[in-house]
């Protein structure tokens, strides 16, 4: 995926929404308070609630409106958010997470260990995204300010499933009044839902009581959908909108020289491949498959297929330098040999 800025706008141009909201910008400019952000995508949001819709459609949506219990640092370090320190059991069942005071959601309710609790409790009932915590036996209040999440045996990986895209942490006064948040968002981010015409647009505005000070530096964000990729395109070259992600490899190349734009290309953790049934026909016979094995140029297709932006790799996963084989190890396998194809 890559995304496009407009400097001008943006002098920390290329980052998710999300950082918009940041104690400190990643470049070393400094932001300009004020204004409106313009950005846009090719598709809506199917919901807004964070915990029923799943994680890609509101990617760019719920980390302007809500908050999580942890974040992490570009560096995966990570540190607090909504609470304040948490400390660790000596035996790693049991994790104590100290909350800010003086939290308020949306709605002007103060945020207590009660949402906390009520969050999980509704995650583990109803949210596909309960497997991330598959671990935690139970979620219980210690005081107004403190929380304790028992697991069933040593859970390293509980702080990334907090700080991912299921841990935002929702309002229960919210969910009573409204039902669900499929069309509400009462969180604690830095951003309040002011209107959303489905499949057009959707404004945000800046949130007075947010609880980092100084922060958002932008007071208004508006997130338009866009259907046609090419039209992003016309509108980031017209100023039109002032950032998007662009899907389409060849779209970025016609941008990334634009003079009043800024490009970053980040990674994901896909792939793609070529599903062969093995089970019927001439595909039945092991040597017909090696054939055409052999006959791939693996390299070709992903020059040709991503523009020159792909990655080859040998396992499912997309690779990742800290763990992946050597690529003289596996790539041997697969380099086309059209004698023995």
């Amino acid at each position: 995926m890559t995304t496009m800025t407009r400097r001008r706008l943006l002098q920390a141009g290329g980052l998710t929404l999300g950082a918009l909201a940041l104690p400190r910008p990643v470049h070393a400019q400094t932001p300009k308070a004020g204004g409106t952000f313009v950005t846009a995508r090719t598709t809506e949001a199917t919901g807004l609630d964070p915990q029923l819709v799943p994680a890609f459609s509101r990617s760019a949506r719920s980390p302007l409106m809500y908050n999580q219990l942890v974040r992490f640092e570009p560096d995966m370090t990570p540190v607090g958010e909504l609470a304040e320190s948490w400390e660790v059991s000596r035996d790693g069942l049991a994790w104590t997470f100290k909350l800010r005071q003086g939290v308020k959601f949306h709605d002007g309710q103060e945020l207590t260990s009660a949402d906390v609790k009520f969050t999980f409790d509704r995650l583990f009932e109803k949210s596909p995204g309960k497997s991330d915590f598959i671990a935690v036996d139970q979620v219980e209040p210690t005081g107004k300010y403190g929380v304790k999440f028992t697991t069933k045996e040593p859970f390293a990986g509980l702080l990334a499933a907090l700080g991912g895209f299921w841990g935002f942490i929702i309002n229960e006064a919210g969910v009573k009044k409204h039902g669900d948040l499929n069309k509400a968002a009462v969180g604690t981010g830095p951003y309040v839902l002011e209107d959303w015409k489905v499949e057009q647009q959707m404004v945000l505005k800046k949130n007075p009581a947010y609880f980092k000070k100084g922060l958002p530096h932008v007071d208004q964000v508006i997130l338009r959908v866009i259907p046609d990729e090419a039209n992003i395109v016309a509108a980031l070259r017209t100023g039109q909108i002032h950032h998007a992600f662009i899907e389409d490899n060849k779209n970025y190349n016609l941008l990334k020289d634009e003079k009043t734009l800024t490009g970053y290309r980040s990674s994901r953790l896909g792939y793609d491949y070529l599903n062969i049934t093995a089970t019927r026909g001439p595909l039945k016979d092991v040597r017909v498959r090696q054939a055409i094995s052999w006959a791939v140029d693996r390299s070709q297709v992903m020059r040709v297929a991503t523009a020159g932006f792909g990655r080859l790799t040998a396992p499912v996963t997309a690779p990742m330098k800290q763990w992946q084989l050597p690529e003289e190890q596996w790539m041997r396998y697969y380099k086309p040999d059209l004698d023995k194809a």
